[in-house]
């Protein structure tokens, strides 16, 4: 059992460091687009930019500390925060694919997604994984 206590604060030291970085992302790309292009965020993103700080940002900090103090609670809140970061990030690059002007082709952005979105399935099963073990 030791070794497996290792293996799952391993591996939840990873994932506080990426609930970082997700944090430390949100804090500069959203500031920037609305320094880019104010009007465009209010008109079109302005409901993904409340999600995302009333929502997302709540849910990593919750995540954060209910890993920092192993909470029973937190691979289960870890759970809906990929959920929402798998929405949020494809959100993004279908908007990335579909923004005007075309310098990139849109089938340039077939390959992102799927990345993507197998990476956060990686993390989700990882996750379940870990959660299931403690629960046995």
């Amino acid at each position: 059992m030791a070794g497996d206590h290792s293996v799952t604060e391993t591996c939840y030291g990873r994932v506080r460091w990426l609930l970082i970085a997700l944090l430390l992302w949100f804090a500069i790309v959203w500031p920037v687009a609305a320094v880019v292009d104010f009007d465009y965020v209010w008109d079109e993103e302005f409901a993904y930019l409340v999600g995302d700080f009333l929502i997302l940002v709540p849910l990593i900090l919750l995540a954060l500390h209910g890993l920092r103090t192993a909470k029973d609670w937190a691979p289960l809140v870890l759970l809906v925060v990929f959920g929402v970061v798998a929405y949020d990030a494809t959100h993004f690059l279908v908007f990335l694919a579909r923004s005007e002007p075309r310098d990139i082709p849109g089938f340039v952005f077939l390959v992102p997604i799927p990345v993507a979105l197998g990476f956060l399935i990686w993390l989700i099963r990882s996750q379940i994984t870990i959660l299931l073990a403690g629960r046995s």
